[in-house]
Order: structure tokens, then C-alpha cells, then sequence
């Protein structure tokens, strides 16, 4: 359910101060944490970006979901028609966005819409509300081939958590819940006790400090460079 009734400028500005309230809350509540300690792993880094070919993007095309919004020129089907003429211009895109080390202006605007989190829940409580942000359909197929390059890399070292589901080919939410699941059963048949611990991370990833994930980045999964 999108919300039509309210002023799309209202809706933003409430969203806006909203959110930036809840960092700073949350910022605040945290400014006396110690600093985590980043333990090292020796792995090969990973500092520079390989090169997109043609006929990777001509996969990731393939691969790209009909989608797109107003920032987007022309229409995604459009662009998955005509694969084999916009392929060496994206490709071209993508090589220059890894050699200047970030995307251009033009690539780092996005839609932000309000939805409902519930049919239920009351439209004029932000908190009733998820901002989801639609982007270009350029950035996300710079992101994808970045993202492709960053997974082989934490695959060839090992450095992913053996449980994680998240961002992992063969993994989803499906196979997290599978291994929940299969844990608490074999805890009960062999008498065990069983604690089960939910968390909300939804204000702790609003929230992430960039100079802790640069750190992480570097430290735990030696990621050099720009």
C-alpha cells in the first residue's frame, strides 16, 4: 500500500526527521560503548576490481529483474531487449565507475516511497511506515558486478560466517529458518534446554558507523583501497 493522501513533501520531511531522530538516539545511547575490537584475518586482499566483460554483463542483464522507476531513461525491458547494443555501453559504464572509485552524481539519487508495514497500522505514525528507496537501474548493476567480485573474494578465503544466509548464492531466508529449526529439534530430542533470541537490527543497520564498517572491511576481510 502506498500512501496517496498525504503530501509527498510532508511524508519525506516527516521521514527525514524521523529517521534522524532515531540515529541520534541511538548514537547517543552508544557513545560511551567501548570501541569493538576488529580482529585480523590473514587472507590475499582484495584492492583492486577486475574488469567487467561484455559478456558478464550481458549475463547480468539476464540475470536483472523487469524493474525500473523515473530515474531510469528508458525502461528496463527495453534495455533486456536490446542486450547485445546496450551491453558494451554498461560495460564501459561499469569499468569506469571501478577505475574512479565511486559513481558518478548523476547515479547517486534514489526515490525514497512510504509504505505500510501493516495494512493495519496507523498512515500518520512514522513508525507505521518503511521508507524503501528505488534506485537506478545502472547503480544496481554497478552494485551487482561490484557484489559478484566482493562474494568470490570472501569464498576463496573463507570469510564468510559458515551459517550466514545472507548475500550467499544457494542461501536465503528459507535455509536460516532450516537451521533454527533443525538446531531446536536436536537440542529437544537430546534433553536440552532451549533459548531462542530475536533480535530487531533494524535500528542498528539505520544506524552503522562508517568508520567501524571501514574497519571491518579492512581488518576482517582485507579490503584495500579507495
Amino acid at each position: 500500500m502506498v500512501l496517496q493522501h498525504r503530501d509527498r513533501n510532508g511524508i519525506g520531511t516527516d521521514l527525514a526527521t524521523h529517521f534522524t531522530s532515531k540515529v541520534g538516539t541511538v548514537r547517543q545511547s552508544t557513545s560511551t560503548a567501548k570501541a569493538p575490537i576488529i580482529n585480523e584475518r590473514q587472507s590475499s586482499t582484495f584492492a583492486t576490481l577486475q574488469p567487467v566483460t561484455v559478456d558478464e554483463v550481458m549475463k547480468l542483464l539476464a540475470r536483472a529483474p523487469t524493474k525500473h522507476c523515473q530515474l531510469d531513461p528508458v525502461p528496463t525491458w527495453l534495455v533486456k531487449q536490446c542486450t547485445v547494443q546496450f551491453a558494451p555501453i554498461l560495460a564501459a559504464l561499469c569499468n569506469a565507475t571501478f577505475h574512479a572509485g565511486g559513481l558518478p552524481p548523476s547515479e547517486k539519487h534514489a526515490l525514497v516511497t512510504a509504505r505500510l508495514k501493516k495494512a493495519t497500522l496507523d498512515p500518520a505514525d512514522v513508525n507505521s511506515l518503511r521508507p524503501i528507496s528505488q534506485l537506478s537501474f545502472v547503480s544496481k548493476l554497478v552494485e551487482h558486478a561490484i557484489a559478484g567480485r566482493f562474494v568470490h573474494h570472501c569464498d576463496q578465503n573463507s570469510l564468510l560466517p559458515a551459517r550466514q544466509s545472507a548475500y550467499r548464492r544457494h542461501h536465503s531466508t528459507e535455509t536460516a529458518v532450516l537451521i533454527v529449526h533443525n538446531d531446536i529439534v536436536r537440542a529437544v530430542d537430546s534433553g536440552q534446554l532451549v533459548a531462542l533470541v530475536l533480535l530487531d537490527l533494524s535500528s542498528a543497520f539505520h544506524t552503522v558507523d562508517h568508520d567501524c564498517l571501514l574497519s571491518v572491511l579492512r581488518y576482517r576481510f582485507s579490503i584495500l583501497g579507495r
